[in-house]
């Protein structure tokens, strides 16, 4: 039953967050801020368990990978960075990607990115520099969602449409 009790109030940085990620097993929760940092917390205490320093502007938006061990984030300047979810000085650069990144979603085998020119595209992490573009008339898209079995993607733009595509 839902009973809306709070659990935790956490003050974890002094700039905006941007976006928000739980791991597969619920026991830890990822935060994207604008102060170019995103940060991994113990989702039971809050306590930090790392921080990644390599975006070199606002972090808009991060993903765990489907095992969980991994982070995919990505920044304002469309960087774009994979980092072990429990030590961040494991990392590898997945190249920029366009524009502004506003949203992402991860899969097993790879990542989503879509941003400010309206534009979405898939990159597998075996092949990060080949990007695979999905067709989107879009200003700017704004969020994505990958269906649980990771068979369809939504996303959703400024002008109040949504563009669905089988992906799987």
């Amino acid at each position: 039953t839902q009973t809306g009790r709070r659990e935790h109030r956490l003050a974890v940085c002094a700039d905006w967050i941007m976006s928000l990620a739980w791991s597969p097993d619920g026991k830890r929760l990822a935060l994207a801020s604008r102060d170019r940092t995103a940060r991994v917390l113990d989702a039971a205490t809050g306590e930090g368990i790392t921080s990644f320093t390599a975006h070199a502007a606002s972090v808009n938006a991060l993903a765990f990978t489907a095992d969980g061990e991994k982070i995919v984030s990505a920044g304002r300047n469309a960087s774009v960075w994979r980092w072990n979810s429990t030590d961040a000085e494991k990392k590898e650069s997945l190249g920029p990607v366009g524009a502004e990144i506003v949203t992402l979603r991860a899969t097993s085998e790879g990542f989503f990115t879509a941003g400010a020119e309206g534009r979405l595209r898939y990159q597998a992490f075996q092949e990060p520099k080949t990007q695979i573009p999905y067709e989107a008339d879009a200003g700017r898209l704004n969020t994505l969602a990958i269906h649980s079995g990771n068979r369809r993607l939504a996303a959703g733009g400024h002008d109040g449409r949504i563009w669905l595509w089988e992906i799987g």
